[in-house]
């Protein structure tokens, strides 16, 4: 698997790109259209699959795999992914039915139970593992909603061989930019097999100079497909699980969410900087506070602080005060990161009172507080507008 996952990729950046409506083999005059490739997913009710899954990153080295049988099991009026689905891999059942999101552990026989109506989104909250985020549903959600409003983030790449069958490429560029001086890349290679139209071979690439993992590569080969085109709108839930169940537990990590909102009392917290030195909520009050509940193992959390740096330059003079919280990383972790992107603000340190009494089940989460203690803004993971929410919350406050 790692010498054809290399063979892969040194062919992604030799190649020249053409446009996404088409991709032609070759070997033949036949072309297949990005429109074929979505009107045979469209045709499907129910569909099945097995999976070899594989995260890995290149710095550090590290590897990660998973082997399951799939099912997924199309549903019009499911508003979250279309289709119910149900996962059975080596120690671990995952099982979405659009009411819950259960993660069942076949070593311990434990399940854990999401009730996505907890959830302000549980699309993420769906969509977030990496089983779920490498399969044939969610390649093909993907690829239908850029073809309507990003068409140019898809490019045909020359065709391959997978097990000796004639496959096209094609190459979903999800982004591609510069952070704090670094070339950050993500963008994922499907290849569908010519004859069925169906994905073989998928992986993401995560290309984050700096960060504690400099590349992440994702792969899933995909076999034994079994179609229907009339399915039985099945679900699936506890009783889709393979064995017998001695614990369940539900998630209460985003129970009530909705009650932390603007203009509400921020809870208070006493914590450690990464130095040493104690802080509190309390010793802050008359500032405005920002605070990012961050990590080093999230991508959009670089994100967030190059943002992050600029708000702290334009307010420097001022009684603006930005704290990062780290609740679940290492010290030798975060300080790596420190050190890589410069961070200059305080930073806090194992702060798991702190990310339980915000709510926090995501990164970056970030609030600011006002000078009273009150909640002004809220940011429950990065968006590309950031900079100019923050900077609008500061100056209503600064009035």
């Amino acid at each position: 698997m790692r010498f054809f996952t290399l063979i892969i990729l040194c062919g992604i950046f030799s190649c020249k790109s053409r446009p996404p409506e088409c991709v032609q083999n070759k070997n033949d005059n036949r072309q297949v259209t990005v429109g074929e490739i979505i009107q045979k997913f469209d045709s499907i009710s129910e569909f099945s699959y097995k999976v070899k899954q594989v995260w890995k990153s290149i710095k550090p080295v590290t590897f990660r795999e998973l082997s399951g049988q799939c099912r997924f099991t199309k549903i019009k009026n499911d508003t979250i992914i279309g289709a119910h689905y149900l996962l059975v891999a080596d120690r671990t059942t995952m099982i979405y039915n659009s009411k819950d999101f259960i993660y069942a552990d076949s070593v311990d026989r434990s399940v854990l139970i999401y009730k996505l109506n907890d959830y302000p989104n549980p699309r993420n909250r769906v969509t977030a593992v990496m089983p779920y985020y490498l399969s044939y549903n969610d390649i093909m959600i993907d690829l239908k909603a850029r073809m309507t409003r990003m068409p140019q983030s898809i490019k045909s790449l020359p065709d391959t061989l997978i097990d000796n069958k004639k496959s096209v490429r094609i190459k979903i560029i999800e982004e591609d930019t510069i952070i704090n001086n670094y070339h950050s890349s993500v963008y994922r290679i499907i290849v569908f097999e010519k004859e069925s139209l169906l994905p073989v071979f998928a992986t993401k690439v995560v290309h984050a100079p700096g960060g504690i993992y400099d590349t992440q590569i994702m792969e899933a080969r995909f076999s034994s497909y079994k179609i229907s085109y009339n399915s039985k709108n099945d679900s699936y839930d506890m009783a889709s699980i393979p064995f017998s169940v001695k614990k369940v537990r539900y998630s209460t990590d985003r129970q009530n969410i909705s009650k932390l909102n603007i203009n509400d009392l921020a809870p208070k917290w006493s914590a450690s900087l990464i130095n040493g030195d104690p802080i509190t909520s309390d010793e802050l009050k008359g500032k405005i506070v920002l605070l990012n509940f961050t990590s080093v193992f999230c991508g959009y959390c670089i994100k967030a602080n190059a943002v992050l740096d600029k708000i702290i330059n334009n307010y420097k003079n001022l009684t603006v005060k930005v704290i990062s919280v780290y609740p679940i990383d290492k010290v030798e972790d975060i300080n790596f990161f420190i050190d890589k992107y410069n961070i200059k603000h305080p930073v806090i340190i194992k702060a798991e009172k702190m990310q339980k009494d915000y709510l926090i089940n995501g990164f970056p989460n970030l609030f600011i507080i006002n000078q009273n203690g009150k909640i002004e803004y809220i940011s429950l993971g990065y968006k590309d507008n950031l900079e100019k929410e923050l900077s609008e919350s500061i100056d209503r406050l600064l009035k």
